[in-house]
C-alpha cells in the first residue's frame, strides 16, 4: 500500500483532459532525478516524498498552471507538501475530487 498519491488534471481543450505524471521522477536511468537515498534518520519515505514535489514544482514551472484543471495528494502523512496542490485525507477522496474536476461541464460540451 502506497503511503501517498499524487494526480493532476489538464486541459488541452474544452473536451480534452489528461493526466501529468511523476512517475519518472525517482526511477533509474531514464530520467534527469537520482534514485532516492535513505534520510539520515532512516527510511526512504521522506527523502522520496521531497523528490516527487521537487520534480512536480518542476513540472509546473515547465507546463505552467493556465491549462492545469486540478492537482492533489492523499497522504497518511501530517506534514504538508509543496507543489502537490490540495492535500485529500483519502485516495478515494483524491480520486472524487480530480474525476469530478476532469469531467467536462455542459457548456464546454456544447461549445
Amino acid at each position: 500500500m502506497p503511503g501517498w498519491a499524487w494526480a493532476a488534471t489538464r486541459a488541452s481543450s474544452p473536451r480534452a483532459r489528461w493526466t501529468t505524471s511523476l512517475s519518472g521522477s525517482t526511477g533509474s536511468g531514464r530520467t534527469t532525478c537520482q534514485p532516492c537515498k535513505a534520510a539520515p534518520t532512516g527510511g526512504h519515505t521522506a527523502p522520496a516524498v521531497q523528490t516527487l514535489s521537487d520534480h512536480a514544482g518542476a513540472l509546473n514551472r515547465l507546463l505552467g498552471t493556465r491549462r492545469r484543471v486540478a492537482h492533489g495528494y492523499a497522504t497518511a502523512q501530517n506534514t504538508p507538501i509543496d507543489h502537490l496542490g490540495t492535500r485529500h485525507d483519502s485516495f478515494d477522496e483524491l480520486i472524487d475530487a480530480l474525476t469530478a474536476a476532469a469531467a467536462p461541464s455542459t457548456s464546454a460540451m456544447s461549445a
